[in-house]
């Protein structure tokens, strides 16, 4: 959809057909952005399931299948989102494993990692994962930054993704 001109002479009807002209062209432009940004989303999507896929944490798969992505035309924006309770602190890490190897905008972002008195002591928490109830220690965990991933890979493709819609 590259560079385009259009003729027209000063006349009454080449005027309104200069104007019908430019209504088609920003119809198909506008078509071809939503296009872009529905791609940039289903892109998203798949990037952000390969990047939890990768993480070395216990999984049982859940944050991976509620990875969901959507695009609302009218608006014309798409959005991401990890629609699972932890997914925040998978993205940012916590406690004072967290702090030492923090997500890299936390700060920007207002985390606040959790060290308190326990800081190097850690704490206790209870699970019942698969029906077995256990008490476990952690002093936290590093920060999987795998929705920043995301973002960073699609600020990478976003020239290829636009130029294979729009040329």
């Amino acid at each position: 959809m590259g560079y385009r001109s259009i003729q027209f002479d000063l006349s009454e009807k080449g005027i309104n057909q200069a104007i019908r002209e430019l209504e088609q062209y920003k119809k198909e432009f506008m078509r071809k952005c939503n296009e872009l940004i529905d791609e940039m989303t289903q892109q998203g999507v798949h990037v952000a399931k390969l990047f939890t896929a990768s993480l070395v944490a216990f999984d049982t798969g859940y944050l991976q299948d509620n990875i969901e992505g959507f695009f609302d035309a009218e608006s014309r924006v798409g959005f991401i989102r990890a629609n699972c309770w932890y997914a925040v602190y998978v993205e940012y890490g916590t406690g004072i494993v967290g702090a030492s190897k923090s997500h890299p905008n936390a700060a920007a972002h207002g985390w606040v990692y959790d060290v308190n008195s326990h800081g190097e002591k850690g704490w206790v928490y209870f699970s019942a994962h698969d029906g077995q109830c256990q008490f476990h220690h952690t002093k936290g965990q590093p920060s999987k930054p795998f929705m920043y991933s995301t973002y960073r890979d699609l600020q990478r493709q976003a020239k290829t993704i636009a130029a294979s819609i729009f040329c």
